[in-house]
């Protein structure tokens, strides 16, 4: 159960015409390619395989777990509804059952949510905290926590005020008013809250995006540079005793700078994804407000699927450090 997906890792001082360039790796069309797919495989091989039911199980026990997991249900059930409406009027029977399950997951999703504005805000009051000097990325990462907080807080008001139960009060009864105008004024207020948290999401989405962007091309030109990579690994090819090690080191090193570029892109494509979905929910209303309608429905489930499945993979358990390192002996042998 502890096995993952067959360990492969891209060497970056393959290149001959790169080999006395002190500059490091200069990477060609062909050698992009074989990059990209090495940093793919290194994430993946990072993770335990997905056929053992075990690795499902360990993934649900986290509360992220769950969450995303009830998210793929309830926007595979709103997918599918859009498209049986979408095809034909004689699957409204199929459409309206796929929104009714879309819907009940995601009511079912906010009770995993509650009290989470706490931890986001405590958050961004640390990374202000620890910065040493009020920079710009420092602010974005702080932005970014407290537009998380603020969503989570919006949407736990409107969770309690979608009960029905949170309003005006009969002076004569004491009993709560159930009047069409107290009723009324309800769903108003639930639904400026609910704008208000989307605008909050999509703003955190924004500053993500600058900050994976960011960090993606700053982790990408080291590890590009092949003399980084040596000097971080240690090695020392002056002596033939030590040329086993520094292969060991410099390939675990490799290893996983790979892996923390995955990791990056991963989230990068989070935030992209974030962004297109949530710019088409109300309050923000992007695409409406650009081209004069809305987005596809059936394309903002899709970025909603895509963004899940990246928390999912952040989630998934790891592959165990020995199995990790039986890889590694075996591809230097």
């Amino acid at each position: 159960p502890n096995q993952g997906l067959p360990l492969v890792v891209y060497s970056m001082t393959d290149s001959k015409d790169n080999s006395d360039d002190d500059t490091g790796f200069q990477p060609s069309a062909s050698s992009e390619r074989d990059f990209l797919s090495s940093v793919i495989l290194s994430g993946l091989s990072a993770k335990k395989s997905p056929q053992f039911l075990s690795s499902w199980i360990s993934l649900s026990l986290a509360l992220d777990g769950r969450d995303k997991i009830t998210k793929v249900v309830q926007y595979s059930s709103r997918f599918l509804g859009w498209y049986f409406e979408s095809i034909s009027r004689d699957t409204s029977d199929v459409a309206a059952s796929a929104r009714g399950i879309s819907s009940v997951f995601a009511s079912g999703r906010k009770t995993y949510r509650l009290g989470r504005w706490i931890t986001e805000f405590a958050k961004a009051k640390e990374i202000v905290c620890r910065a040493k000097t009020v920079s710009a990325e420092t602010a974005m990462s702080a932005g970014r926590r407290a537009g998380l907080g603020g969503y989570f807080l919006a949407d736990n008001l409107a969770l309690f005020l979608s009960s029905g139960r949170i309003g005006p009060m009969t002076q004569k009864n004491k009993k709560f008013s159930s009047s069409s105008s107290s009723i009324s004024r309800l769903r108003s207020t639930q639904r400026l809250i609910q704008e208000w948290g989307m605008r909050s999401m999509f703003l955190s989405a924004c500053l993500g995006l600058v900050l994976s962007t960011r960090a993606v091309v700053r982790h990408r030109a080291e590890i590009m540079n092949s003399q980084n990579i040596e000097r971080k690994a240690g090695c020392n090819y002056g002596d033939d005793s030590n040329i086993k090690y520094d292969a060991d080191g410099l390939e675990k090193m490799r290893r996983a700078e790979l892996k923390k570029h995955f990791v990056l892109i991963v989230a990068l494509v989070k935030s992209i994804s974030d962004i297109l979905s949530y710019a088409n929910n109300p309050g923000v209303d992007l695409p409406k407000k650009i081209r004069g309608r809305k987005m596809s429905e059936g394309l903002q489930c899709i970025f909603s699927l895509i963004s899940a499945s990246t928390v999912l993979y952040n989630n998934f358990p790891d592959v165990s450090q020995k199995f990790v390192s039986s890889q590694l002996d075996r591809k230097i042998k």
